[in-house]
């Protein structure tokens, strides 16, 4: 391997960068589901509410009331994949101090690590599962569902940021690094 020196980023983590992760991890598996029963209520509605204004002593009074507790069902988990990746952000930000402080991540060819006031760690490449992209945010998988969150803000110039990809590049397999999909384009 090339000696390569380290590469030093700075920064500290905001709310919004871990409600960001928090979105995204939810978001990253459940979203054609979601988008599905969505485009199906917008489709759907319309329908049953037209034939209810029409006929309301049809059967279409019976479907609609049938319907309820499946819709009420729907708008319930809708809420909760949009309003629990908030409040675990939000509980996760207030509990784990080290998140609100200064943080210096430095990434060498043998291991990458953080240090702050309240925390530091050190972890190989090789424990590295997965690498994703959002538009905001690198997230290092190092467990199915553990990552540390890397803010593109850190980064001082794009250039060292394409430096940080090539580092990616030569410790990792390529299918373990995610361009930004459907999700992470938007978090």
């Amino acid at each position: 391997m090339e000696d390569r020196p380290a590469i030093e980023i700075s920064g500290t983590l905001s709310l919004g960068d871990v409600t960001r992760f928090q979105y995204f991890h939810s978001l990253r598996r459940s979203w054609p589901v979601a988008i599905m029963l969505a485009a199906l209520v917008v489709l759907l509605l319309p329908i049953l509410i037209l034939g209810f204004v029409i006929s309301p002593e049809s059967d279409w009074h019976q479907v609609t009331t049938n319907m309820l507790p499946f819709l009420g069902l729907l708008l319930l988990w809708i809420f909760l994949l949009v309003g629990l990746p908030r409040i675990a952000a939000k509980k996760q930000f207030a509990a784990q101090r080290y998140l609100r402080e200064p943080i210096t991540y430095s990434f060498d060819p043998e291991t990458f690590s953080g240090t702050g006031p309240s925390a530091k760690w050190s972890l190989a490449w090789d424990v590295v599962k997965q690498v994703r992209e959002t538009k905001t945010l690198f997230v290092i998988y190092h467990a199915s569902n553990v990552g540390v969150i890397v803010p593109k803000r850190f980064f001082p110039s794009r250039p060292v940021m394409e430096e940080w990809q090539n580092l990616l590049a030569a410790r990792l397999e390529p299918k373990q690094i995610e361009k930004p999909g459907f999700v992470g384009r938007r978090c």
